[in-house]
């Protein structure tokens, strides 16, 4: 007679096999962990690993939507790595995180499947299935990295300052990857210095914490302060951030070929594939973002363009991979561009409706796992509104500022066709108050691009209002909801059939989809290369990354390395140009060695904005190119902790009169 287990008491295989799997996933990540504190483990390595580990996460069995979900969710969750600072000098964040994680999927499946099949059956689930969709995902993600493989390869100075000094951005944003680097946390939990916070404290870092991360692996762990004053970090920073783009990109790609509709169609998934190439690389919200500055900017996009898709197939709620992919995509909007929040937050509100208890789980275990993951998420959407509220405040998006515009016709033709999609779909069948029958809720996913409108409409009006017309924000936004109406018009083309089988539907729906995206990419990039020919802006900047550098961006290069020679230096410091070179140059490179040096506080800002000489309205010049003395006793006047580096070339009169200074002047520097 078979034993059996006393009444109240459960059989000890049951108590047994989550503490072999507890004690497992504590044993491996420990190991990993002293593994890599111990000797030095290149970052090619963690990185493969990195990418081993994350698609074995068993999210979903199908490669594709696996991929789409940890991409989403890593980078969504780049700010939490950054919460507290790690322990020892050699682990860095993603070396940490893949330890973390292949701990608990030893230890998942040593636990063993419950239902049956032992530890096996949970070996096999972590291998996904490859399907010839994945095959066309694979090959998008590989022409990504082929358009952006003139910044991933390593930079000399010349080349790397030709990159950044193009777009004025790139000073702010590797400053903040720089200090979070060096700080071992996020900006905000770091102290002040001297008396004055740091200038972009309240700036989002969702891009910045995974640009850190990323260059935490190309050249490891920071050093703290003082930091070494050189280009070497920036020329790692072109490297991090094009990296962290490119894996913004490739979650769009895989997002779309992990749709239903896509699993057993490659050839249908390759077309999407190649529009979602076109839009996100080529036209108006394509690589020359990046090349200003503003990869954090389409981070946020990607967050707000992947949620309709995988609200569209959220058909129960839980902790299965669309909702994992939503959190991510919503923290990633929100650590990014607040301002494509609105649009992100609506997007789940489409995957909770209708909100019946059909929908939701059914065992404690589940309904307890999603209302953590709904708590967490929201708090940290909250964290992202009160970062951004607590020093810039709402009337920061009035400001004007540079942008690669384009002609309107670029903005609004995808907007509208995309528009003229989503009709079609609702005409031939679909029902939004039905969202499981047919393709109700994609129907329902017009809804954040009808938000990213309607925020659009109201910052147009202040900006008007203020300004006289629209600006940079205004501009900025209107590219999101480009991109954002772009994708969705391409998923609603791959619907099946079926999904939209009124009468007569069936003849015209592939046609005037697929023809709707076509005619809003030929609006948008190919007409304008044919008659822009390589100056169109995405092609331009694409054969710059390939070629020599310019002789004015050699020149400034040169002088901003002598700024960086000058040693001694442990406060902000500005260098006040000398004979030959332009004052705008100037103030930009002033802010570059700023960033170097990790010197860059509110207080230096400010003092670097009241720098500029005003006449009539216009900024005509940073510093006073008449008389070194003046420029010099304004800038000390501004900020008792300030420095000020005047010309080599400067006369001994000149110098006699700023004696008294004492040790805030350097009078050592190059000039130009």
């Amino acid at each position: 007679m078979s034993a059996q287990a006393a009444p109240g008491r459960a059989p000890l295989s049951r108590i047994g096999a989550p503490v072999r799997g507890l004690v497992v996933a504590v044993v491996v990540a420990v190991l990993l962990v002293a593994g890599q504190m111990l000797w030095t483990v290149p970052g090619a390595v963690v990185a493969g690993c990195a990418l081993v580990v994350g698609l074995a996460v068993p999210v979903s069995a199908e490669l594709s939507r696996r991929a789409s979900v940890v991409l989403l969710v890593g980078l969504g969750l780049a700010p939490a790595l950054w919460a507290w600072r790690w322990p020892g000098d050699s682990l860095t964040r993603v070396g940490g995180l893949v330890a973390l994680v292949a701990g608990g999927l030893a230890g998942w499946v040593a636990a063993g499947d419950p239902t049956g099949g032992g530890a096996a059956a949970r070996a096999r689930r972590l291998v996904p299935r490859v399907r010839g969709t994945d095959l066309v995902a694979t090959a998008g993600v590989a022409a990504v990295l082929a358009y952006l493989a003139p910044l991933l390869r390593p930079r000399g100075p010349q080349d790397t300052m030709a990159f950044v000094l193009d777009g004025w951005d790139h000073v702010g944003h590797f400053d903040m990857v720089a200090m979070i680097r060096h700080g071992g946390s996020l900006i905000p939990l770091q102290a002040q210095t001297q008396g004055s916070s740091w200038w972009f404290d309240s700036y989002p870092q969702g891009f910045h914490a995974a640009a850190a991360a990323a260059l935490e692996l190309l050249a490891g762990v920071g050093t703290g302060t003082p930091r070494p004053a050189d280009l070497g970090e920036v020329a790692g920073y072109v490297q991090a951030s094009t990296l962290v783009y490119a894996a913004g990109l490739a979650a769009v790609v895989t997002t779309v070929c992990g749709l239903t509709s896509l699993r057993r169609r490659p050839a249908r998934a390759a077309v999407a594939v190649a529009a979602l190439c076109v839009t996100w690389l080529v036209s108006p919200g394509g690589v020359v973002m990046h090349q200003a500055g503003f990869a954090n900017f389409v981070l946020g996009c990607v967050g707000a363009a992947c949620l309709p898709l995988l609200a569209a197939q959220t058909p129960r709620l839980g902790l299965n991979a669309p909702v994992l992919g939503m959190a991510g995509a919503l923290l990633l909007a929100a650590h990014n561009w607040l301002l494509l929040l609105p649009m992100a937050g609506v997007g789940v509100l489409v995957a909770l409706w209708p909100l019946r208890r059909s929908r939701l789980p059914r065992g404690r275990g589940s309904a307890i796992g999603l209302a953590v993951l709904v708590l967490a998420t929201a708090a940290g959407g909250l964290a992202a509104v009160a970062q951004v509220f607590s020093g810039r405040g709402a009337d920061h998006v009035l400001v004007d500022g540079g942008f690669p515009a384009h002609n309107l016709a670029g903005y609004v033709v995808p907007i509208v066709l995309a528009f003229l999609v989503w009709g079609f779909v609702w005409w031939a069948g679909a029902d939004p108050t039905r969202p499981h029958r047919r393709a109700g809720r994609w129907v329902l996913g017009i809804a954040p691009i009808l938000v990213g409108l309607a925020t659009f409409g109201w910052l147009a009006r202040e900006q008007f209002a203020a300004t006289g017309h629209l600006g940079y924000y205004g501009i900025k936004l209107l590219t999101g909801v480009m991109l954002v109406s772009l994708t969705y018009a391409v998923a609603l083309a791959t619907l099946p059939i079926r999904a939209v089988a009124r009468a007569g539907a069936i003849r015209w729906f592939r046609p005037l989809a697929w023809g709707s995206v076509c005619l809003a990419l030929l609006v948008t990039t190919v007409l304008p290369i044919v008659r822009q020919r390589t100056d169109f802006p995405s092609v331009r900047v694409r054969l710059t990354w390939a070629a020599s550098p310019a002789p004015r961006m050699v020149e400034q290069t040169q002088v901003e390395q002598h700024m960086l020679a000058v040693t001694g230096i442990d406060r902000p410091t500005f260098f006040l140009p000398g004979e030959g070179l332009d004052s705008g140059t100037a103030a930009h490179l002033n802010l570059w060695q700023l960033a170097v040096r990790g010197h860059w506080t509110t207080a230096a800002e400010h003092c670097w904005q009241g720098g500029w000489k005003i006449v009539a309205g216009e900024y005509v010049s940073w510093g006073d190119l008449h008389d070194t003395a003046v420029a010099a006793r304004e800038a000390l006047a501004c900020d008792p902790g300030l420095g000020v580096a005047i010309p080599a070339a400067t006369s001994a009169q000149t110098r006699a009169e700023l004696a008294p200074v004492g040790g805030r002047l350097v009078l050592d520097w190059a000039g130009s």
